[in-house]
């Protein structure tokens, strides 16, 4: 199932302690797009680069303009889609 391998990434993201340690994540149902959205921002303010990494860019972009992140955060990302759609960043 193609799903189940698109959340296996994510999922082993959100069980490190420091990117999710307030919320039991055992309820957590990455096929449920506000799950999988809630899981993404978590990474992207928690995580370190090498966790952003492991993401799938094109659910950033997706989800980024419904996303509940700290202004720097989804700046940072709105200018880096913006950037790469001019060809400035490759």
């Amino acid at each position: 199932m193609k799903l189940q391998k698109e959340t296996e990434p994510l999922l082993s993201l959100v069980k490190k302690i420091y990117i999710v340690w307030s919320y039991d994540i055992s309820n957590l149902n990455l096929s449920d797009t506000e799950d999988r959205k809630w899981a993404i921002e978590q990474v992207l303010m928690n995580g370190t680069i090498n966790d952003i990494y492991q993401l799938n860019y094109r659910e950033i972009e997706k989800y980024l303009p419904v996303m509940n992140l700290p202004k720097y955060i989804k700046g940072l990302w709105q200018n880096y889609f913006l950037w790469k759609k001019k060809n400035i960043l490759k």
